[in-house]
């Protein structure tokens, strides 16, 4: 059974709290007014600043600036909605407005570029933000029914919810390549929590947990952001960005974890700096990432850039026998692919439609050697296997290389 999406688990969390809220109402509602004073209450009430104030610190230090400009519009519109106001005539459409332009502030701050407070662009996104909820507030003031709308009227709020859920899954679509896929998702379900945060007016909530309604998808949202933050920095922690593969510090953590039976393959590619020299560090790149994509594939083993034009594959309980036809077989496809040349003018990105310059036409052919080795009474931890996987890849690199050496000695019985 493989590992559940995080789609599901979020999908999980959003629609396990909507669905608790409408099942046990009465019961919640009991259980929180019997667990808690009424001071207790108000506390908690407020629950998500904190989460939002975490994340947008924790952005803020990871040169994220998005996120602390999307956190404080949204404590804006926490103290709004929640903080005891002298409601007027114009007080309900007012909340409403603001909860409609809500979701307008994740793409605003999420699909432009990142930029630092001394950008012109760091200040932009915040000042159309705050143009977009001044604006929209003002309206509400002068023009409360377009808001919060009679019978005969325009719907109360429902645009909102549409617009909040349409928005959301725009996001996913807009949004860059890079770590910008990584907030894909959890920028989506934030807003999505939002959206039904903000759904009293669209959704039958029992009378009884109403009031809890915002307090519990505001707080839901955090976590998303959060996790979102979480997945950010392991990603620059452990992850080469190149290829895309676990790098040295994944390396060494999974060195630690290492007991029983195991084999560790060291995998370099031949003559790469007279290749990156002749064909240019781009054509190096892409045949870094031609390799990365090959190890991804080799069955049982994990895959790590070690550095440079070198990798590394981790094979967790088998042995030497067991792994060498799949590093065989990993070799033939390297030496029987032929790659590309990118010709000077042709685009980074291939154009839409049909006609585009071809580019380059030219084939080369790539090769790797290989030197592996596993656990013995000669090599009995981790870092001794990897240096003898080292040392066999040399000598496969000595003598001629494309090819596989493997360690075999074993350490004499006494």
């Amino acid at each position: 059974m493989g590992p559940v999406p995080k789609g599901l688990l979020s999908l999980t969390l959003v629609g396990g709290a909507a669905a608790a809220l409408h099942a046990f109402p009465e019961a919640l509602d009991l259980w929180w007014s019997k667990t808690l004073s009424a001071t207790a209450q108000a506390a908690l009430s407020h629950l998500p600043l904190l989460f939002w104030l975490l994340a947008g610190l924790w952005g803020f230090h990871l040169g994220q600036v998005r996120f602390l400009l999307l956190c404080t519009a949204l404590g804006g519109i926490h103290f709004i909605r929640e903080i005891p106001l002298e409601p007027g005539e114009g007080f309900p459409a007012m909340r409403e407005a603001v909860a409609l332009v809500v979701p307008w502030a994740f793409p605003l701050l999420l699909v432009l570029p990142e930029r630092g407070w001394r950008h012109l662009w760091g200040w932009g996104r915040w000042v159309m933000v705050a143009i977009l909820l001044a604006v929209v507030l003002l309206l509400a003031t002068l023009e409360p029914d377009v808001f919060h709308g009679s019978a005969g009227g325009w719907p109360r709020r429902v645009p909102m919810t549409w617009v909040s859920v349409l928005t959301a899954l725009l996001v996913l679509g807009v949004l860059p390549r890079n770590e910008g896929r990584l907030l894909r998702g959890c920028w989506a379900w934030s807003l999505i929590s939002l959206t039904l945060a903000s759904s009293e007016g669209t959704i039958s909530w029992p009378v009884a947990v109403s009031g809890a309604v915002w307090p519990v998808f505001a707080l839901i949202s955090g976590v998303f952001l959060l996790s979102g933050l979480y997945s950010l920095t392991w990603r620059r922690a452990y992850l080469d960005e190149l290829t895309d593969l676990p790098g040295r510090r994944a390396l060494e953590e999974r060195l630690r974890r290492l007991a029983g039976r195991y084999t560790i393959a060291m995998v370099d590619v031949d003559r790469f700096k007279q290749f990156n020299d002749r064909y240019g560090h781009s054509m190096g790149d892409h045949v870094l990432r031609f390799v990365a994509s090959r190890l991804k594939r080799v069955t049982g083993g994990r895959a790590f850039r070690y550095g440079g034009e070198e990798f590394a594959v981790v094979w967790s309980g088998r042995g030497l026998e067991e792994v060498l036809p799949t590093l065989e077989s990993f070799r033939i496809q390297v030496e029987e692919s032929r790659l590309t040349v990118r010709g000077k003018d042709r685009p980074r990105r291939r154009p839409r439609g049909r006609k585009h310059p071809r580019g380059g036409t030219k084939k080369v052919n790539v090769t790797v050697s290989i030197g592996a080795a596993q656990r013995s009474r000669l090599h009995p931890t981790p870092w001794e296997v990897l240096r003898a996987a080292d040392a066999a890849l040399y000598r496969a690199k000595r003598r001629g290389r494309n090819r596989i050496e493997v360690e075999r000695r074993q350490r004499p019985r006494a």
